[in-house]
């Protein structure tokens, strides 16, 4: 799995991927990938047992709501195949 981006809380801030920066990946792949990053930011994580979640059901409602998520998540898929 590769990684596109990542929210560092304590800089408060977003890293986007190099990765991205090709022509073939259109703008709102980016897009979604920094709404993705403040995402992290504004729900934080949940403790379940002792275990850090990250991505939980109301996180992964919350990313559906972006207009072209499946659009954004196939693009994604392709390029994290792509080595």
């Amino acid at each position: 799995m590769r990684k596109f981006g990542h929210y560092d809380g304590i800089r408060d801030t977003v890293m986007v991927s190099s990765s991205l920066d090709r022509l073939d990946v259109p703008a709102f792949v980016v897009d979604f990938v920094i709404y993705h990053e403040l995402l992290h930011r504004t729900m934080g994580v949940a403790y379940t047992n002792g275990r850090r979640a990250a991505h939980t059901p109301a996180f992964k409602r919350q990313e559906r709501a972006f207009k072209l998520f499946k659009e954004a998540e196939a693009v994604l898929a392709r390029l994290g195949k792509a080595r």
